[in-house]
């Protein structure tokens, strides 16, 4: 095989040599010796090697092809990119749904703290003292009145309105026992009712009389006028 450069029907080529189309840019050999004035499209004396139009076809094609790899990628990689991103916020998602629900129960372990300690602090205290550390709702006596304590303290005296508030007062000294046995000298709930309870009683007893007098009126009447 022999580079013979471009065709020229004024050459004599032999079997093996090689010439370019002038035209076209494509590549031939010869395959006949002694081939003179033969145009390269004669079968009998010439193939073809080489066609740029197709190579250049190929060519494009090849990048055509590559082209599509590529966007093909980047399409894979952004449809990755993005399941990625819908992952994370998804998992966010559910980091704060576990956040908010641990939050909810911290909330409701402390409600239900707070409930136990008003539950176990609403009790009777006895006598004021004060090296005793008294809670909310701490109930004590304290000379002549009950206190309630509102805040934690120690040392701070039940008249202190600050930490304290008076549940009953008396006109005299009182202790729990004399609370229990029901004084006179408290103003009990028991107390109260009796007050209204007299106080009915008092109002049915007046509306009786009125009525016994308005019947004994009625009966007078009727005897004066049959007397007539």
């Amino acid at each position: 095989m022999m580079w013979q450069g471009i065709y020229s029907s004024s050459v004599t080529y032999n079997f093996g040599d090689v010439v370019s189309d002038v035209v076209n840019q494509n590549t031939y050999m010869c395959i006949a010796d002694g081939t003179l004035n033969k145009g390269l499209s004669t079968n009998a004396n010439w193939a073809l090697m080489l066609s740029v139009a197709a190579a250049i076809s190929n060519a494009n094609t090849a990048a055509s092809l590559a082209d599509t790899a590529r966007d093909n990628a980047n399409t894979a990689t952004a449809t990755a990119n993005t399941a990625a991103g819908n992952a994370d916020i998804k998992a966010a998602l559910a980091d704060a749904k576990a956040a908010f629900a641990q939050t909810q129960g911290d909330h409701a372990k402390t409600q239900g703290d707070m409930a136990l300690e008003r539950g176990t602090s609403l009790v009777n205290k006895g006598t004021y003292s004060a090296t005793t550390t008294y809670k909310p709702l701490n109930i004590v006596v304290y000379k002549n009145g009950v206190y309630q304590s509102i805040v934690q303290s120690t040392g701070i005296v039940p008249t202190n309105t600050a930490n304290w508030v008076l549940l009953l007062q008396s006109t005299a000294s009182v202790t729990w026992s004399s609370i229990l046995e029901k004084p006179t000298n408290l103003e009990t709930i028991e107390g109260s009712q009796a007050k209204v309870d007299a106080k009915a009683k008092e109002i049915t007893d007046r509306l009786d009389l009125e009525k016994d007098v308005d019947v004994a009126l009625a009966a007078g009447l009727q005897v004066v006028k049959a007397t007539k």
